[in-house]
């Protein structure tokens, strides 16, 4: 997942802000977790998705419904990736 642009941000901390249990991002490479319901910690997840070049962070939710919502935000940034693609092209 790639976060590019502050209303992708905004999109991220809508969706996080919407699940009803656990969700973090976990760093694959040190095992570091980042709760994203604390918000200092959000702060500081966010501005490690961001420079995130080699895709080390995963997404992790604990209940069926929240990953419901992370799917849906993934559907969005893919599509705005793919509208930023085209006008770039």
């Amino acid at each position: 997942m790639k976060i590019r642009n502050e209303y992708q941000i905004a999109l991220f901390k809508n969706a996080v802000a919407q699940c009803s249990g656990y969700a973090a991002l976990v760093d694959t490479k040190t095992g570091r977790e980042y709760d994203l319901k604390d918000n200092f910690v959000l702060t500081e997840a966010l501005a490690r998705l961001v420079l995130d070049y080699d895709e080390a962070l995963e997404l992790f939710v604990t209940k069926r419904e929240d990953v419901e919502i992370m799917i849906e935000l993934m559907d969005c940034l893919s599509r705005e990736e793919k509208d930023i693609s085209r006008k770039i092209a």
